[in-house]
């Protein structure tokens, strides 16, 4: 599991972002086969950076499913919270694919 923790975007209306990746590699896979969390941190963040306007949850079930393909991972729960500096608190998304515990992080 990893957390990237105040991203902030001038799109998605200003908001700030924590994200919380938990995921599992695929049965069998050899130890240096692993995926360094970084690249995966790094596809995370570049997605995050182009223009997206898209509601939370969609935005967070596109870029789970797009790092569960491009890594070789069995199962991965993401977490998304958003907030906006006016809201009274954040607002939260979960999608997990495949066969491992669903995040839940209350902030």
């Amino acid at each position: 599991m990893f957390q990237v923790m105040h991203f902030h975007t001038r799109d998605q209306g200003g908001d700030t972002f924590n994200f919380y990746l938990r995921y599992r590699y695929r049965n069998g896979l050899p130890s240096a086969r692993y995926p360094n969390f970084v690249d995966i941190r790094q596809m995370l963040l570049t997605y995050m950076r182009p223009k997206r306007t898209q509601y939370i949850e969609v935005l967070n079930t596109r870029i789970c499913t797009r790092i569960k393909q491009h890594f070789p991972l069995q199962a991965i729960s993401c977490q998304f919270q958003a907030y906006h500096g006016v809201d009274p608190g954040y607002r939260s998304s979960i999608v997990t694919i495949g066969n491992i515990e669903p995040l839940a992080i209350p902030k």
